[in-house]
């Protein structure tokens, strides 16, 4: 026996009031949890499209500023290479003095020049001259020996066929020659040819040393702090010039050391400035590109994607916060509702109770509260009720598609069996027996497939059939108006249609676009095939219609507008295909008057028997 309390406990949760509370909260969870799924997904989206709009402007930044520091350091050698000084230096030395005094004198001399121009701009870490025989000159305080695979004949190589500045590098510079580990270990060569302009002539060459730090110190202006971002700066051949990480230098950016992006990816930065894999994967980078102006390299620059979406974590637990506070308020809102609303139910059985008194069941009616053993009495009364009105008005329906389609047929075959009736009588008359026996013979077999025994859906084969003896009968009727013929592959000639699709739009051809035109025309079929579809071409090089009428016709096929009598046709064949094949047919009519009309139908392949293709 059970215990009373357990049978009040058991009795309130089985209550009807329990039930709606517990139903209205499970499903106002479930809106949330998706509501809250698909703004998180949203916003998080709408961040991620912001920060890749956010890293565009900022790389555009970033190769600007770095375009405008080469671009200084570019005029500072064109400048010094066209000091009168600096030239006739040049010009009277070949090759470095030798004695120590001539070269102590160079050195005070060309010093004294050269800082006059560049001053103290920090970017240029130190210079030389490169005389015209490929040795420099000991004018500077540095020595280019501590360069690690730095060639002098490069940089006459590299000015072979130019007199602008170039830029080399990166080079090593020996690491005992670096004060601390925080230096920067490699330096690129900015050079220019000293030329005597009289005379267009090279005497020498100006060389500027750039710290890699130079570089990197503009791209430490733009990154995020405290993130895990990087940049890159890659040669014509994506080789790594310069990076955030040093030990990349010299690799090819798609490589397994740079582990940054494969070659798909690559290619996808490259065609569309930016890359990001999903903006769903907290782990993701975000990668810009953009090629500098000046110097023929690209600079990329990845931010993980989480460091740029503070904003949209932030928004996150707001909206959190607020799901949270809602879902507690509609609680005690559902509680108080359930309340409400189990007393009508009470007063709601009791009517329902006589409504059913002598209905049959129909569905079983699960052994529950009374209230809800009520309520299925009452659906099943109800949809007893409600599927015998949807029974009645389907039949009514059938019947009046049937009668439809009958009424079309009937349309369709008296006016022309009275038409080609009087052809054969005339060329019997005429004692042109042999054509009349083909023309009898065309209309039977016409009349044969077009009954098919009552069915409605025949091969395609048929159907061709069908419009090649429709074609036949009509150019007999008038020889002087067109010709016709019909194109398809024998591989689709087992696919369904319903029957007489293509015979009214060769009657439009036939009648409006041939009969009533000066010049004889061609009436062509085509039938063709992809992987899903049919595709069914009637074009006629015809009177053609005009841009207003087809506009009318086109409305007309859509139910737009009332149907005129001379599109009845097209009308219907629209209706009959849409019935058998829905939203996967599709008509298409293109015309121009005078010139000509086309109609393609497109439907899906079904084969004979009712199975897809």
């Amino acid at each position: 026996m059970e215990h009373k309390p357990y049978k009040t406990v058991k009795k309130r949760f089985h209550s009807i009031q329990s039930r709606i509370f517990i139903r209205f909260a499970v499903i106002f969870c479930t809106i949330i949890l998706i509501l809250y799924t698909i703004l998180t997904l949203s916003t998080r989206y709408t961040f991620a499209a912001e920060a890749q709009s956010s890293s565009q402007r900022e790389i555009a930044a970033l190769s600007s500023s770095i375009d405008a520091t080469m671009s200084h350091l570019y005029d500072y050698a064109i400048t010094t290479s066209l000091n009168d000084t600096l030239i006739k230096t040049a010009m009277k030395y070949p090759v470095p003095p030798a004695s120590e005094s001539q070269q102590y004198a160079l050195f005070q001399s060309l010093n004294a020049v050269i800082n006059s121009i560049i001053g103290l701009n920090s970017a240029i870490n130190h210079w030389g001259i490169l005389s015209l025989k490929g040795d420099f000159f000991q004018v500077s305080d540095y020595n280019m020996s501590n360069i690690q695979g730095f060639d002098a004949q490069s940089i006459r190589q590299l000015h072979a066929d130019t007199l602008a500045p170039r830029i080399s590098g990166p080079y090593l510079v020996h690491e005992n020659k670096i004060p601390s580990s925080s230096e920067a270990l490699y330096t690129f060569i900015l050079s220019k040819p000293i030329v005597r302009l009289d005379l267009n002539q090279v005497c020498g060459y100006i060389v500027f040393l750039i710290d890699s730090s130079t570089l990197s110190s503009i791209f430490e202006k733009y990154l995020p702090a405290d993130t895990n971002s990087s940049f890159y700066i890659l040669d014509t051949e994506d080789t790594i010039l310069l990076s955030s990480d040093l030990s990349l230098v010299g690799q090819p950016f798609i490589s397994e050391q740079a582990a940054a992006l494969n070659s798909s990816q690559f290619s996808d930065l490259l065609h569309n400035e930016i890359h990001l894999s999903s903006p769903f994967n907290r782990d993701a980078l975000l990668y810009s590109i953009r090629e500098l102006n000046d110097i023929p390299w690209k600079i990329v620059t990845s931010y993980p994607l989480e460091a740029l979406m503070s904003e949209q974590k932030v928004l996150s637990r707001v909206m959190l916060g607020t799901a949270t506070l809602a879902l507690a308020a509609f609680l005690t809102a559902a509680f108080f509702i359930a309340r409400s609303i189990s007393n009508p139910l009470h007063v709601l059985s009791a009517h329902m109770e006589k409504i059913t008194e002598d209905s049959y069941q129909t569905i079983l009616v699960p052994q529950t509260m009374d209230e809800v053993e009520t309520l299925y009495h009452g659906y099943n009364y109800m949809m007893n009720k409600t599927n015998e009105l949807l029974n009645s008005i389907y039949e009514e329906h059938a019947e009046k598609t049937e009668y439809q389609f009958k009424l079309l047929q009937s349309q369709i075959k008296p006016h022309f069996l009275y038409n080609t009736l009087e052809m054969i009588k005339a060329l019997i008359d005429l004692e042109m027996n042999e054509t009349a026996s083909t023309a009898l013979t065309s209309l039977s077999m016409f009349y044969r497939l077009s009954l098919s025994h009552g069915a409605d859906i025949i091969s395609i084969r048929d159907e061709l059939k069908i419009s090649e003896n429709y074609l036949s009968l009509e150019k007999m009727r008038h020889p002087e108006y067109f010709n016709y013929s019909i194109g398809y592959a024998e591989n689709i000639c087992d696919y369904s249609i319903p029957k007489l699709t293509l015979q009214p739009l060769l009657e439009n051809s036939v009648i409006h676009g041939m009969t009533n035109y000066q010049n004889k025309g061609t009436i062509h079929i085509d039938v063709t095939e992809d992987a899903q579809q049919l595709i069914f071409t009637v074009e006629d090089n015809g009177q053609g219609i005009s841009a207003s009428k087809l506009h009318i016709l086109l409305q007309t096929i859509d139910h737009k507008q009332a149907v005129p009598s001379d599109s009845f046709g097209l009308s219907n064949i629209n209706r009959r295909l849409k019935m058998f094949f829905g939203d996967l047919y599709d008509i298409k009519i293109e015309s121009r008057l005078g010139e000509y009309t086309r109609i393609t139908l497109i439907i899906p392949k079904v084969a004979l028997n009712g199975g897809e293709a």
